[in-house]
């Protein structure tokens, strides 16, 4: 029982811990490449990933984790179970990604007409899509536990993004700092 703890509580640690590392890490690389007007917008879009990311698959891949072991033996039946939420993931995916294609003029105007700011904008929806992604394969790796209860991996809230993203995401936004400042006046004329 202690075994299980430690390693569960391990699991845990390192998947909640992981992003503050990669935080204090990738801070001095934020402070050198980004002005306080580029590191603003990249904790919007962040922000912004990060309410997608739990909002919009809808629990779906935490379900995979209840009714894993209920489905064991019934393969059609699991089979079945895990295309409609896959089906459904990427229904609501291309929804999202639709949207924000027909949002793009508005929302990359409330950031700024920054040169780059399109690929920011791309990146930010492609981590947010592959997120979804992810959490779900990721659930599909786990195996059902021998308990009551599944042990939920990664942890129901979604999985934090690979440490890779936030250095992705530091490359994109170093492209801003060569950009011309831009005034709030001079934004809004634009």
């Amino acid at each position: 029982m202690i075994k299980t703890l430690l390693k569960d509580s391990i699991i845990y640690g390192i998947s909640k811990y992981l992003s503050v590392f990669a935080a204090i890490f990738l801070m001095p690389i934020y402070t050198r490449l980004l002005s306080e007007a580029d590191y603003g917008i990249m904790e919007i879009v962040n922000s912004w990933n990060t309410f997608v990311i739990v909002l919009l698959p809808l629990g779906l891949s935490s379900s995979i984790i209840r009714f894993q072991r209920d489905m064991e033996g019934h393969v059609r039946i699991k089979n079945g179970y895990l295309g409609t939420i896959l089906l459904t993931l990427s229904g609501l995916c291309a929804v999202y990604v639709g949207l924000m294609i027909v949002l793009k003029p508005y929302l990359v105007q409330f950031l700024g007409n920054y040169p780059g700011i399109d690929e920011i904008y791309y990146h930010s929806i492609f981590i947010a899509v592959s997120s979804i992604y992810l959490e779900y394969f990721l659930t599909l790796l786990h195996p059902p536990t021998s308990g009551p209860w599944p042990t939920p991996w990664p942890p129901p809230a979604a999985a934090p993004p690979p440490i890779i993203w936030p250095a992705l995401s530091a490359a994109s936004w170093s492209g801003l700092r060569n950009a011309p400042p831009c005034s709030s006046a001079a934004r809004s004329h634009a």
